[in-house]
């Protein structure tokens, strides 16, 4: 075989194998999933942040007021527990791989 088929070869196989290579090193990266959670505005507590907070709905409706901001944090989220703890923060109920906050304004 000459170089030119191995060459021919190894992009075929870079090819085949880059879409599973992708795939599996994206399942690492937390993603939010989709999620019937009425979310608001930009991330919580700041930019770039993996929680966001959350308006009424049904669901929510018995957990909000005005002493505390009602925050959905993806439950896997490394950092979780850390968050709770620094914030002050309730858990509230859990939905779509999301775990519901109450956590005290003013922190």
């Amino acid at each position: 075989m000459g170089v030119a088929h191995r060459e021919v070869i190894m992009r075929l196989i870079v090819f085949i194998a880059l879409p599973f290579c992708l795939t599996a090193c994206s399942s690492a990266v937390i993603t939010p999933q989709p999620s019937t959670l009425p979310f608001l505005d930009a991330p919580y507590p700041a930019a770039g942040d993996l929680c966001r907070r959350l308006g009424e709905s049904p669901k929510t409706a018995d957990y909000l007021d005005h002493t505390a901001d009602l925050i959905a944090c993806p439950s896997d989220m490394p950092n979780l527990s850390d968050f709770i703890d620094q914030s002050g923060a309730e858990r509230a109920f859990e939905q779509d791989g999301y775990v519901i906050l109450s956590v005290p304004r003013g922190i």
